[in-house]
């Protein structure tokens, strides 16, 4: 403070009534290097989300940095500042959620000092509920998905055809009804493409095949359809010895048998598994893997591309559980960043954080 003259000491009485900047340069000084010893890009990225969210007060507000407070930096201007940034960034939800968690670090700290200040950590809850509450589907894992395809005796008919179908549901992201619809002939092996369709009020679309379903359809179709007729049925059942096409309760069992036996082999196999429940996972893995909404949408059979949302938002979740270490009593503080694709600047010239630390001294 030997710097500050008496004019701006007097300025300053406010801050030092709420605490603010020197909470804030603790954190920054003291807390993030001496106290956590958190790894240097972690540390650009909590003073890079702060000096973005502080520029955003001094622009939008008019605010000078010397005169924030709890309040200022608070839940209205953290919602504000994220939906700009959505706005005007392009900031994914995945984005923003790892911004917040550094804003509400901070928070953090300083309730933990001063327990009359958690009332400013625990209004961010309601930014997490809404974030979270959209991702409100089960999926499953990848390797959940692999450990189920290898619950059939192949070497066995039903085996080979209970393998067949579940991975013919999951490599087009089917639903049961349009699955059990299908010929023989709705296959296009030479294309490598099947055409899906007998949902009411659905448009047919095409799907294309991957390797394993092509590789598959071969043992089966020589079992199955020795014949090679392309209106029988793609799956079915004998009944009075007559052909009669699979019921959807039929399709069910084949999935609920399978299932409990993945479950045996593994307690943390997923408890419950169903068509829809598969569905939702290819299609969360085919955005995961960078799939693009609209053809994902197209692939689904979805005529609207921003019903794909509830899969951005399952990720930002999945994202949010794996690039940061947290269990369910862990301090936010506790977060170790990893490399994010996002570049992280700061400009010197609007280094808010660096004036905001110098007040506090």
């Amino acid at each position: 403070m030997a710097n500050l003259e008496t004019s701006e000491r007097e300025n300053l009485a406010p801050l030092y009534k709420d605490g603010f900047p020197k909470y804030f340069r603790d954190y920054f000084t003291i807390h993030l290097t001496l106290e956590k010893k958190l790894n240097p890009r972690s540390i650009v990225a909590a003073h890079s989300t702060w000096n973005m969210l502080l520029n955003h007060i001094k622009n939008k507000r008019g605010t000078r940095v010397e005169d924030l407070t709890f309040e200022d930096v608070g839940l209205n201007a953290v919602q504000d500042f994220l939906s700009d940034a959505k706005a005007e960034r392009g900031w994914t939800l995945c984005t923003c959620n790892q911004r917040l968690i550094w804003i509400r670090a901070f928070f953090k700290y300083a309730s933990d000092i001063d327990p009359s200040l958690v009332k400013h950590l625990n209004a961010f809850s309601d930014i997490r509920q809404e974030s979270s509450a959209f991702a409100g589907f089960q999926y499953m894992s990848e390797d959940a998905v692999k450990l189920l395809l290898k619950q059939p005796e192949r070497s066995k008919k039903v085996g080979l055809r209970d393998l067949f179908f579940m991975s013919l549901m999951y490599d087009t992201a089917a639903r049961a009804k349009e699955l059990i619809n299908m010929n023989f002939g709705d296959l296009d092996i030479d294309g490598k493409f099947v055409t899906l369709s007998g949902t009411s009020g659905k448009e047919p679309h095409v799907v294309p095949l991957s390797e394993l379903a092509l590789d598959l359809y071969d043992n089966y179709a020589a079992l199955f359809n020795p014949a090679g007729k392309p209106d029988i049925p793609l799956f079915y059942s004998i009944r009075h010895g007559e052909i009669a096409r699979m019921s959807e309760d039929n399709a069910d069992a084949i999935i609920k048998k399978n299932a409990a036996s993945a479950k045996a082999a593994n307690p943390d196999f997923p408890s419950c598994v169903t068509p829809r429940i598969i569905r939702h996972t290819r299609a969360l893995h085919l955005y995961r893997n960078g799939m693009p909404a609209a053809v994902l949408a197209d692939r689904l059979g979805q005529p609207n591309p921003a019903s794909m949302q509830i899969y951005d938002l399952a990720e930002t979740k999945r994202l949010h559980d794996e690039k940061y270490s947290v269990s369910a009593s862990a301090n936010v503080e506790d977060i170790v960043l990893v490399e994010s694709d996002e570049p992280i600047e700061i400009k010197t010239e609007d280094d808010l954080v660096l004036k905001l630390c110098s007040l506090g001294s």
